[in-house]
């Protein structure tokens, strides 16, 4: 009886400490699924927040994508508006300068007056001015195929003497030739005479035709000039 009741005695203290630990553990684990709670609500919140900023960006994209598009019409819309000017203000220059080279193609050239002097001379001397810059203009294109055109006679006119030059040697040693031959070869003179009187005429007509081109090109060059 006695030894019984020591076992359950001890039964009955394995038990408590048993339950002890288990109400530890218990207490361990109510303490951890309260953090995981707590760690759960703190990313639901991040969640939310992230969600918000992705539909706040997407939204922002949509906009700018708009805008883009926008943007890419109004540019496509306003190089159109300036080639369109570029060539305007083309047709106007040449206009421009049409009508001063010819004043005679405008049907109104006196100027109208509007009873006020001083803004009639204000209007004369921009008109004026106009006109100077259009000359000033046409000027610097006519200096410049001058330049080009002189250029061009120069050098015309060094390569026509350098043919001639070389003929001229050319012709020269050809008449050597045909002395030195004559004097080895008296039975042959009547032949080689006819030969040089055909050379001597194919080089006069060489050298016509190259003084020519020369006198041409002078020509077309005093042309200009004047």
């Amino acid at each position: 009886m006695h030894s019984k009741q020591k076992f359950l005695v001890e039964r009955v203290d394995a038990l408590d400490e048993e339950n002890e630990q288990l109400q530890r553990q218990l207490a361990e684990s109510e303490e951890k699924q309260s953090e995981l709670h707590g760690q759960i609500r703190q990313m639901s919140e991040k969640r939310e927040q992230l969600q918000a900023t992705l539909d706040q960006q997407q939204d922002s994209c949509v906009k700018l994508q708009k805008d883009k598009e926008t943007l890419s019409t109004k540019i496509s819309n306003l190089a159109n508006t300036v080639a369109e000017l570029k060539q305007h203000i083309k047709a106007c220059a040449e206009r421009e300068r049409l009508l001063v080279a010819f004043p005679d193609l405008n049907p109104q050239t006196q100027p109208q007056s509007t009873g006020n002097v001083t803004l009639d001379m204000e209007e004369q001397f921009k008109a004026n001015c106009c006109r100077i810059q259009v000359l000033e203009q046409e000027n610097s294109t006519l200096h410049r195929s001058l330049l080009k055109l002189k250029e061009k006679a120069e050098l015309n006119k060094v390569t026509v003497s350098c043919v001639i030059n070389c003929t001229m040697q050319m012709f020269e040693g050809r008449s050597g030739r045909i002395q030195k031959h004559h004097r080895s070869h008296p039975d042959n003179k009547s032949i080689t005479q006819n030969i040089h009187r055909h050379q001597c005429a194919n080089f006069s007509s060489s050298k016509s035709r190259l003084n020519n081109t020369s006198c041409s090109l002078y020509i077309l060059c005093h042309i200009y000039l004047v």
